[in-house]
């Protein structure tokens, strides 16, 4: 019964069968799995069915890490072992399915914004950010690294519907089967929309020019 238990919450945070098979296949003793739910200076938030810890890697992960793809990352599956209530040491990483990632501009290595990602929503607002040229550039970004892409056009309060139909019309137009919602956080237009796209057992992100947003 623990055991079950135990599953059912790891794949509240999105574990499956693929996870599963991989994380056998290390077969790792007296660890248990995990998902890397923050990260901070030389340390990890991770997060299981026993709790939440703040994490550590191994002198020999660091020693043996050649790029910054050999470290944990956001939305990673890493197999621990619990020191107390509160800290864990982070042995190794399980194979990620996805990975949004961007180069930096002036070097050879790569910025990880977060991996094993189900879908990655685009958010605009409907003023002066609004650049379909932007979408394109984030869309490139999900689909080199295998994630599922979704439009949230937000704050739909501050245009007509006529505008509201024309915007929508233009990006159906340049982009082919894409699911887009309108959404206000004034009028709370499509938010229960929003909320029934995402499905238990999923990872999502919020892309915009802002920033990225928490997993869920």
């Amino acid at each position: 019964m623990a055991n079950e238990i135990t599953k059912i919450k790891l794949e509240d945070l999105g574990y499956d069968g693929f996870l599963d098979l991989k994380w056998k296949s290390l077969e790792l003793t007296n660890s248990s799995v995990a998902r890397v739910i923050a990260e901070h200076k030389e340390a990890y938030k991770v997060k299981n069915a026993n709790g939440e810890y703040l994490a550590k890697i191994t002198g020999k992960q660091m020693f043996n890490a050649r790029k910054r793809e050999d470290y944990p990352a956001v939305g990673d599956w890493v197999a621990i072992t619990e020191l107390d209530k509160e800290r864990a040491v982070i042995h190794d990483i399980l194979p990620r399915k996805t990975m949004l990632k961007k180069k930096y501009s002036d070097k050879q290595d790569t910025q990880i914004i977060a991996t094993n990602i189900d879908t990655a929503f685009i958010i605009e607002s409907l003023d002066r950010d609004y650049n379909l040229n932007r979408f394109e550039r984030y869309f490139v970004l999900a689909n080199e690294g295998g994630v599922k892409s979704a439009i949230v056009l937000n704050k739909t309060d501050l245009v007509s519907e006529a505008e509201l139909t024309q915007r929508i019309d233009q990006i159906k137009h340049r982009f082919d089967n894409i699911d887009i919602i309108a959404t206000s956080t004034i009028t709370v237009r499509g938010l229960d929309e929003l909320m029934i796209y995402m499905t238990k057992g999923k990872t999502y992100c919020f892309l915009g020019s802002s920033g990225w947003a928490s997993l869920r």
